[in-house]
């Protein structure tokens, strides 16, 4: 989550939290709502999803 509001204040991209789900949190990234598990350690696989979830806000592959 550091790793996506720091790019997203880079690029002068919103990113706030929207609300709290059953297992998730919901946060806006510009357009795009990203829920994210609330887990104390989250497996890569699904950080690389997240990750790729705010690929149309900050560019194809920013995280990579």
């Amino acid at each position: 989550m550091r790793r996506i509001a720091s790019a997203a204040s880079g690029q002068g991209i919103s990113w706030q939290f929207i609300r709290h789900g059953a297992r998730h949190d919901v946060y806006r990234l510009g357009a795009e709502t990203i829920p994210i598990p609330r887990h104390s350690e989250i497996k890569e696989s699904t950080a690389r999803g997240i990750m790729a979830e705010c690929d149309p806000e900050l560019g194809k592959d920013w995280w990579k």
